[in-house]
């Protein structure tokens, strides 16, 4: 178990987790910049929704990504049927 203190908006949250320290050290980061990126809101309900809808932004992006490459992996892997010759 992997325990990190992270710290967001002046506020302390001690995290544990089952994930490689890794992981929790890329959350650092990401809060770090997010909570840079939105320090202008002055309410802490404004800068979390802020972040989170960032994050749900760059998660769909990279999904959309995903599903862009695997159909264009699918359609490599299937033989072209125009360029047979009979």
């Amino acid at each position: 178990m992997v325990k990190k203190t992270l710290e967001f908006n002046g506020k302390k949250f001690i995290v544990e987790s089952d994930v490689e320290e890794e992981i929790l050290n890329y959350i650092e980061q990401r809060l770090v910049k997010l909570n840079k990126k939105y320090d202008n809101l002055s309410s802490l309900d404004e800068r979390f929704l802020a972040m989170l809808c960032d994050v749900i932004e760059n998660e769909f992006k990279c999904l959309d990504e995903i599903s862009k490459l695997s159909e264009k992996l699918k359609n490599m892997e299937e033989p072209n049927v125009e360029n047979r010759s009979i």
